[in-house]
């Protein structure tokens, strides 16, 4: 029963022949016969039709014993193989729900935080029209202001001429005469950069309908997310070196936008540790003019192979304790994918990290 159908058939006809070749030697008193005593009234060994019948029988036995030997074994060992690959079968399905439900897990973790961010962008968006019309207020009584400080200062200038110890505001006259203008004129720059940077709040937190038909300066995209991020790189030297003149891009400005914001807050975290931190910002032309290359560099620590490798993962991150959600370089990686470009990184470890984002120029501004 252990062994193949071929080696059992070979085993039992090996079997039948010793059989017969027992039989053959008594017959022809080759070797001896010992008769059980008191079973037979005589010898039997040399009744042909016996020996036939016996023959007959054993060989009948045989057959029968293998053949169904062999059936059971092989029914056996087809039910092992099936039961086999229905095994192998439920584990690779185990292996592929065991897959998609970590997938599901990612993805809802996915859902979750845009959900979040979309509600932030409702807030941000609400919040930059409510400062929006304050700035405009500020903005309109300023100039105002500048042009009644303009009237008024001949007036005073003559009544200081007759009065030296004049005082306004309690400082003296010559004081209130060089500063004050200077010091409207810092508080309308500071109202228009307030304004820029509502404006530049609102258009981030529009919501995106997923067009990439509009035209896009780089050089707009690289000013309008610097001030976004202002409060963030402000400690560090930022260095630009926009070339003038680009050609239009074809795609989305917000989701561009947040491909720079997301790299220039990853910068700065990168670098604020080290004193001499530095950030640099450069667009150029490449490919004869046919592509757009956005580079952002920092002097930070670099990043190791098996960091770069895993850089645009979801949920990858390496700033757990600052509350990072490893979603930024992912979301990057797919708004540069549909906008048909690629994304080069070069990184070592203690020599600090460049993005290169290269981007097709629209047709027709090709």
């Amino acid at each position: 029963m252990l062994l193949p159908r071929a080696e059992a058939w070979l085993l039992g006809f090996v079997s039948y022949c010793m059989f017969l070749s027992v039989v053959a030697l008594e017959y022809h008193e080759v070797v001896p016969h010992y008769p059980l005593e008191g079973l037979f009234a005589r010898p039997l060994h040399w009744n042909l039709p016996f020996l036939s019948v016996v023959s007959l029988g054993l060989l009948i036995t045989l057959v029968i014993t293998i053949y169904l030997s062999c059936s059971i074994v092989n029914s056996l060992r087809l039910r092992e193989k099936r039961l086999l690959v229905t095994r192998n079968m439920l584990e690779k399905k185990s292996g592929e729900l065991a897959e998609a439900n970590a997938k599901l897990v990612e993805r809802q973790k996915q859902l979750v935080q845009a959900e979040k961010l979309a509600s932030m962008g409702q807030l941000v968006s609400g919040i930059a029209h409510e400062i929006n019309n304050p700035v405009q207020f500020i903005q309109e009584n300023m100039q105002i202001l500048r042009e009644a400080i303009r009237d008024i200062l001949p007036v005073l200038d003559e009544k200081e001429e007759k009065d030296r110890g004049l005082k306004i505001a309690r400082l003296p006259y010559p004081y209130f005469r060089e500063h004050v203008p200077v010091l409207l004129k810092d508080m309308a720059d500071g109202a228009g950069r307030i304004g820029n940077i509502v404006r530049d709040l609102k258009t981030f937190a529009r919501r995106d309908e997923g067009r990439l038909d509009e035209k896009v300066d780089v050089n707009r995209v690289v000013e309008a997310a610097t001030r976004l991020v202002h409060n963030k790189i402000k400690r560090y030297r930022v260095e630009q070196s926009l070339e003038e003149g680009m050609p239009a891009l074809k795609g989305s400005l917000i989701q561009l936008e947040q491909v720079v914001v997301n790299t220039l807050i990853n910068a700065a975290e990168a670098v604020e540790d080290r004193p001499d931190a530095c950030i640099r910002i450069a667009t150029r032309l490449e490919n004869a003019g046919r592509q757009v290359c956005l580079s952002i560099s920092d002097n930070g620590p670099g990043m190791t192979d098996e960091v770069k490798d895993r850089l645009f993962d979801p949920f990858f991150t390496t700033k757990q304790r600052i509350g990072g959600t490893g979603l930024g370089m992912s979301i990057t990686y797919g708004i540069i994918k549909e906008h048909g470009g690629s994304i080069e990184v070069d990184t070592l470890p203690g020599q600090g990290t460049t993005f290169q984002y290269v981007l097709p120029v629209a047709r027709s501004a090709a």
